[in-house]
């Protein structure tokens, strides 16, 4: 008698690995879920253990928080870093704790128990803080850091009818007839060298005319070297319009200046708010110390501030 042996038709095969696929998904999921279950596990246990040790540090140190978690006897391991931030003038600290792209928070005053995410200008759950270096970038308090761009400027003033964001803006008026009038920061904004650095404002001016944004490198010395970069110049609406510009430092920077100027040589009244240097070539949306995720790194408006892309 002939034998004949009987294989796997497609429709079978097709059929096994369809179900080998569907139960490879579900146990992919289900070991994400349990990694992801035991990374925020993680990151909660680091974040609480490392406020007690900064309440204890404080408890034997006249009520001073460490000056770095290392000095509480905190330190990151390879699965998990840590960013701290405190005030011990106002007596409050913050921790972030991140176990690979999870990060949890807790501080001594709003949140006293981990909550996901981070203190405000903390990296969080794998998304890098950035700096905004211009001191005073929103003028909500006053005009400091920032002075007349030209001769022919007859003055700059912090004005509360017209804001981008906030309660106020810069004004810059010049009623003369020489171009290239406005206001900058004479090099407040300590940067470093050999890196490129996107600045931004936004501007208000009368409609029809000109105004740009430079950006330049100044030295410790304070010699502007290099010459500045420029954006191209845009006609003005009469509404609020963001311009930007990039530039690559030399090796002697130590400082930026940002110059928003006229272009045309005719009278004007510019608005200047919201003003942005941070490092890259990558425009981000504005942001400052006083809003959510971010922190200033010294006295509110007269300092640089930290935080998370917007």
């Amino acid at each position: 008698m002939l034998s004949r042996s009987r294989g796997f038709t497609i429709v079978e095969l097709l059929i096994v690995i369809v179900v080998i696929g569907i139960l490879a998904g579900i146990t992919i999921v289900a070991y994400n879920g349990v990694q992801n279950r035991a990374k925020t596990s993680a990151a909660q246990s680091a974040v609480s253990q490392a406020a007690k040790k900064a309440a204890a540090h404080a408890v034997q140190n006249n009520d001073q928080y460490p000056a770095t978690l290392a000095l509480a006897g905190v330190s990151d391991s390879n699965n998990t870093s840590y960013q701290y931030s405190y005030d011990n003038a106002a007596k409050t600290y913050c921790i972030t704790a991140t176990t690979s792209n999870i990060s949890y928070y807790q501080n001594n005053t709003t949140q006293t128990t981990p909550k996901e995410g981070g203190c405000p200008g903390h990296n969080q759950n794998g998304t890098l803080a950035i700096v905004n270096y211009v001191l005073n970038p929103g003028f909500e308090t006053n005009t400091t850091y920032w002075t007349n761009a030209g001769s022919g400027v007859t003055g700059i003033a912090r004005s509360t009818t017209q804001f981008h964001s906030g309660t106020a803006s810069l004004q810059a008026s010049a009623s003369g007839t020489l171009a290239n009038q406005g206001a900058f920061t004479n090099g407040q904004s300590h940067i470093e060298p050999n890196l490129t650095y996107t600045a931004s404002a936004w501007v208000k001016g009368e409609a029809g005319k000109l105004f740009r944004i430079e950006l330049g490198e100044v030295t410790s010395g304070g010699a502007l070297v290099g010459g500045r970069a420029s954006s191209a110049s845009i006609a003005a609406t009469g509404s609020w319009q963001r311009l930007s510009v990039s530039k690559s430092m030399g090796a002697t920077a130590d400082r930026a200046d940002i110059v928003i100027r006229n272009s045309d040589a005719v009278a004007h009244v510019i608005y200047i708010d919201d003003v942005l240097l941070s490092e890259g070539s990558t425009l981000y949306n504005y942001a400052d110390g006083s809003f959510p995720n971010w922190a200033w790194l010294g006295d509110p408006y007269a300092s640089i501030s930290q935080g998370i892309p917007q």
